[in-house]
């Protein structure tokens, strides 16, 4: 309802360039399977809306309509 969405969840520069020494060096974090992973714990759909079912289930069911239309 605030304008942001899935596209707005990244990770700082700094956390995506690669580390050039130690046990993680080379390594990146895979931030789309995190992004699903985090999405599908907290029944957030992939455009980054919570899913109606959640919002029934605590008790906000007056914001599936302006979130799910």
């Amino acid at each position: 309802m605030m304008g942001v969405s899935a596209k707005d969840d990244r990770l700082p520069e700094r956390i995506l360039t690669p580390l050039k020494e130690g046990a993680a060096a080379g390594s990146i974090p895979d931030v789309e399977k995190l992004l699903r992973e985090y999405y599908e714990i907290r029944g957030i759909d992939m455009e980054g809306k919570p899913k109606k079912e959640i919002l029934i289930k605590t008790g906000l069911e007056d914001l599936v309509k302006k979130l799910h239309g």
